[in-house]
């Protein structure tokens, strides 16, 4: 801290210029104020979070947060975020914040901190680096131009699928179907076990109690199924008779008009036969009829499959994300689900 700024702890009144500043420091991933709002306030229980600002000349300049994602959890790991305005980088602000963060975290007895950067980013790769953070592993994210999109290599996709007894419905077209939300909740799960992941997620992974499971139904149902940013026009199913067999959906921003691929999985058995590429193709359809610009994906860089589909849909590669972990202990134990 100096007379030119001080930090201060995060106040509900400051979404607006945190999210500035997000939008500023990172333009890749834009968010909105309706977004981080919505987390901080429905986030699960058992994910800890803190958040700080910085202000100069009574202005926000800066943001840095704690946080844990329920894709990578642990509950001792925590991830670090740092948004600093680019007018003040190189300051030190961000490494003031640094140390305010991780100083906040010590009554959580952490043992690891987990940061991402993109490939191209030499300051926030620095940053990283001369802290003691090693990358852990890697994501491609993946953009397309919807406008430039060609549909026309798929127009008899859905027709094949259907001679096979296959098609692909949105969920405002279904309907409510009894057991739906069942099966699409066992569909995700299942089809969540095949994605890459990186040692550092598996090997934390244990199976989940009954309780735990229906815990996490209740919030998917909620959370992915009825959720505002995911309408069930935007979320698209695969089915053969009663069964489903695959999933694709969207989150939207419609402030930004991106439409963002959260999951797209098909079923063992049914793979290698297009429904994927069926999904994704009915998704573009959707965001081309809706006014989005722009659809973002990201994958790890070893899920090959997927990877295919984007490039034969006309996805650009996007500089890698890079996800560093820092360890500050060897861990004993530890208790963690990723469902």
């Amino acid at each position: 801290m100096t007379d030119a700024w001080r930090i201060r702890p995060f106040d509900p009144g400051d979404y607006g210029a945190i999210v500035s500043v997000m939008n500023l420091a990172a333009p890749r991933s834009p968010t909105t104020v309706a977004r981080v709002r919505d987390w901080d306030e429905n986030r699960p229980a058992r994910l800890k979070a803190g958040r700080w600002v910085v202000e100069a000349k009574d202005a926000i300049v800066a943001v840095g947060a704690f946080s844990q994602s329920p894709d990578l959890y642990h509950p001792q790991k925590f991830q670090i975020a740092i948004h600093v305005h680019p007018a003040h980088q190189g300051r030190g602000i961000g490494s003031s914040l640094f140390d305010v963060v991780t100083g906040q975290l010590q009554p959580h007895d952490p043992i690891g901190y987990q940061g991402r950067a993109y490939a191209d980013d030499e300051r926030a790769l620095r940053f990283l680096v001369q802290r003691g953070f090693q990358e852990d592993f890697r994501t491609w994210e993946s953009v397309l131009d919807v406008e430039r999109f060609d549909p026309s290599p798929w127009q008899g996709l859905e027709e094949q699928l259907r001679a096979q007894g296959i098609q692909i419905r949105s969920l405002a077209e279904i309907g409510d179907d009894p057991g739906r939300d069942r099966q699409i909740f066992e569909l995700e799960r299942d089809t969540m076990r095949d994605i890459p992941s990186p040692p550092s997620v598996t090997s934390h992974r244990e199976d989940l109690t009954p309780e735990q499971i229906e815990e996490r139904f209740a919030r998917y149902v909620e959370r992915a199924l009825h959720h505002p940013d995911r309408p069930p026009e935007s979320f698209f199913v695969a089915r053969r008779g009663g069964e489903y067999i695959g999933l694709s959906y969207f989150e939207l921003d419609r402030e930004h008009r991106i439409a963002e691929i959260l999951m797209t999985g098909v079923t063992r058995e049914y793979r290698g036969r297009g429904v994927g590429t069926a999904l994704k193709v009915r998704g573009v359809r959707y965001a081309c009829d809706h006014g989005y610009r722009t659809i973002i994906t990201g994958n790890d860089t070893l899920n090959r499959p997927i990877l295919a589909i984007n490039d034969r849909l006309g996805f650009v590669r996007q500089p890698q994300l890079i996800f560093f972990e820092k360890s500050l202990e060897r861990p004993v134990e530890a208790t963690t689900d990723n469902a």
